[in-house]
Formats: structure tokens, sequence, C-alpha cells
């Protein structure tokens, strides 16, 4: 095949087949749907952070020079990062269908909501294990999570067993007190991997305002004062909790801002054919 019959100022589709390592470059050999091997060189850094695999699949643009055999193009990978997905971790009983939880869902068609086997044990690694599951099962994230009550306790759980998890941001909403359920030394004794937000509330016959900033300052997490809220729950009055859509809403604007979707248009790849 003749070079003219890939020039590539039009676009052309493939897929990575074989990816030679070497300390510094690497050789990336991509087929096109034409049956033809480009074989390309790229720095092995740009492998690592494009994430290329083979079966990757990777568009080519730019412009040819013909005649000649070595040519610049610009390769994108069509695998870019996924937009991030709300996952609503109920407490003890579950957030009946009139709670705020609810009403946040109801708000974003595309959340995912943990639903434990039994709503009423408070065994705080059977619940961690159900996020972890449900989380694997529900795609790759980034995930934006809002917590309430122990569901919050459970999530410290989850991401002090999983120092891998896709968890990007938590909202956590009226904890319950760890020391209730003697369950502190199992939660992470430093600053969580997440950007985390605590919802605090004077009345809360859960935990107190003390000691939620206590637990607030181990975790790292900014603390909201909703004052007089109880547990902010349906009995104390919020079967809406506006300021949780505007948190996911920046949650969501950052994360898409910071996103670094799998892409080589700022590289230039020699190939040749």
């Amino acid at each position: 095949m003749t070079i003219a019959a890939i020039n590539v100022r039009n676009q052309f589709r493939g897929k990575i087949k074989e990816i030679i390592e070497g300390p510094v470059v690497s050789e990336v050999d991509v087929e096109t749907p034409a049956g033809l091997i480009v074989t390309s060189v790229i720095t092995t850094r740009s492998v690592k952070e494009l994430g290329l695999a083979p079966g990757t699949a990777v568009v080519g643009a730019g412009e040819v020079d013909r005649g000649v055999d070595c040519h610049a193009m610009r390769l994108a990978s069509t695998h870019s990062q996924a937009s991030a997905r709300l996952l609503i971790v109920p407490g003890l009983n579950d957030s009946p269908p009139d709670h705020w939880q609810s009403w946040l869902q109801t708000n974003h068609r595309d959340s995912v909501r943990v639903t434990q086997h039994d709503w009423h044990t408070p065994d705080v690694d059977r619940w961690a294990a159900r996020i972890g599951s449900t989380v694997a099962r529900s795609g790759r994230g980034p995930w934006i999570v809002v917590a309430h009550s122990f569901g919050v306790l459970a999530l410290a759980r989850h991401l002090a067993l999983d120092l891998e998890s896709p968890i990007a941001a938590a909202l956590l909403v009226a904890p319950a007190d760890p020391d209730k359920f003697g369950i502190g030394d199992l939660l992470p004794a430093g600053a969580w991997p997440a950007r985390t937000t605590m919802v605090l509330s004077h009345t809360d016959p859960w935990l107190g305002f003390a000691a939620g900033q206590r637990w607030a300052a181990r975790w790292g997490c900014h603390v909201v004062d909703l004052g007089d809220a109880g547990h902010v729950n349906v009995a104390s009055g919020f079967r809406t909790l506006p300021f949780a859509r505007r948190w996911v809403g920046t949650q969501e604007q950052r994360l898409a801002r910071e996103a670094r979707p799998a892409r080589a248009s700022i590289l230039e790849w020699a190939f040749s054919v």
C-alpha cells in the first residue's frame, strides 16, 4: 500500500496490535481496518500516561509529506476518561423515598445507590464490602459519593481497605459517631485520598458537634455547619438538601476540568510504512 493510500490529512482509525517498550522510547504497531501496520515511535512515558495497550482503539490525524517514508502524525486514543458519576450511600434503615438522598438521586439519572443486604445491622465490614462491589459492578470512576449517617462510616472503612478506590470526592452528611459502634480503630487514621466535605449539626443525636470536628480534622475534611439540623434526615425536616446538589455540581465541574482524557493530540509520533 502506498503512502497516499493512508493520507493522514484525513483521519484513520486503528487498534494497537503490539507495544515494544524500551527504557526511553517504545515502538507501537497500529493496525488499520485495511490491515496496514503502522509502526510508530513514542516515548515510553507517554505510553504509560495515555494508558496505551494492545487492543486500544486510536485515531490518526496529521499531514503527510508525500515521498518520504517517515512522517509526523498525531494519534488520539478513543478511550477517554469517563465522566464522574454519583454514588448514594444511605445509613441505617436506608433512606426512604422522602429523604433528601432519594431526592438527590432523582436529580441525577446516572447515579447509583448502594443497597445493603441488611439495613438494620451496623456491620461496617459488610457495608464497606457492599460499597466496593457496587462500584466494581457499576463501572469505572471517578465517583462522587454522598453518604449519610452510618453510611459515612462504611465509606470510611471502604477507603481504609481499598487504596485503589476510584472515589474522587465525598460529601459526608451527619456521620454517625464511630465510637458509638466501637469501630474507630477500623477507620482511616489520616486524610482521605478523596476530597471531602463533612456536614455537621449542633443537635445531632448521633454525633456531637465537637466530636464531628475532631473526625473532620483527622480525615482532612472541610466542615459545613448546618446549625440546629438534628440528624439531617426526614425527622428533622430534610426532604431536600439543595446544598448537596450544588456540591455535587461543583465536584462534577472540578473533575471535568482536572480530567486528563487519554489523548495524544499534543504528542508527535514518528512512523514508517
